[in-house]
């Protein structure tokens, strides 16, 4: 049993997918570090080696959370006769998966955890929309104004608008769950994924 079948993939997901971004930030940082400063040029090598290896191990996590995906809709599609399409599963990296065929005008909703599906028209799909959160962090900085008596600027708080929860909040056809969140990456990835859609349904 692969590491990645092995726990819930909703949670891999969500933790991989930042895991991955963030580590890859670092290595290139550290990579900068061996580059441009002989003083600390160990600790850039070291730095980088450690965040190359967390990077391409988080990487692997959720590549194996997108074949698991992936077999299933591969499945589906030759017990139900259908062209799902693999190269384009919206929530691959979480438990959650929509698969389209837009030959015969099919929808499956997939469940990775157990291998349940469903197979709906498009009419089921009602409306969809990127969707994100966003907090205010205080940063405590140094471009305050100067202290009385020499050169050196005060401490200065500046506010940071953060976003995160990245998501492409779906309306269904469905009374009990007539609403669907699915967590994505980035902004950007809502984004595309929307304009897909807008051009999957209504092009």
């Amino acid at each position: 049993m692969s590491f990645a079948r092995a726990f819930n993939p909703a949670f891999l997901g969500a933790l991989t997918l930042p895991v991955t971004a963030l580590s890859g930030l670092a290595a290139f940082a550290f990579l900068l570090t061996f580059v441009f400063s002989a003083q600390f040029r160990w600790l850039g090598l070291l730095g980088f080696a450690f965040f190359s290896s967390v990077c391409w191990g988080s990487y692997k996590v959720l590549s194996g959370i997108h074949g698991i995906a992936r077999n299933l809709v591969e499945k589906i599609n030759k017990k139900e006769s259908l062209v799902l399409s693999t190269q384009h599963m919206l929530g691959s990296s979480g438990s959650t998966v929509f698969a389209f065929d837009a030959h015969n005008r099919k929808i499956a909703v997939c469940n990775t955890i157990t291998g349940d599906y469903r197979i709906h028209d498009f009419s089921y799909l009602r409306a969809w929309r990127a969707d994100k959160k966003t907090r205010i962090k205080n940063e405590i900085g140094v471009s305050g104004s100067a202290i009385s008596g020499n050169k050196i600027s005060g401490p200065a708080i500046h506010q940071r608008h953060c976003e995160f929860d990245f998501c492409l909040l779906l309306t269904v056809a469905d009374a009990d769950h007539p609403s669907i969140k699915i967590p994505l990456s980035s902004t950007e990835e809502a984004e595309r994924w929307s304009a897909w859609l807008d051009t999957m349904f209504r092009g």
